[in-house]
């Protein structure tokens, strides 16, 4: 998994993102098949409202390739 891990950068898969001019932290757990596995998006509760689902199901930007594989 090491030759694989070069492509991992800030650029693909960023601690913080921006959406409708609000700034929100991202969180990474990786653990294949457990309830945790995934990325966390911390919005805060005045920015509920303000998200959009469709960006939300695109969030990172190294997880794309394998989004466009999975269905």
């Amino acid at each position: 998994m090491r030759h694989e891990a070069a492509g991992v950068t800030t650029d693909l898969f960023p601690k913080r993102m921006t959406m409708s001019g609000i700034e929100m932290s991202l969180a990474y757990h990786f653990e294949p098949g457990a309830p945790r596995d995934g990325i966390t998006l911390q919005v805060p509760l005045y920015g509920l409202n303000q998200i959009d689902a469709r960006r939300v199901d695109w969030l990172v930007p190294g997880m794309i390739k394998e989004k466009r594989n999975c269905c």
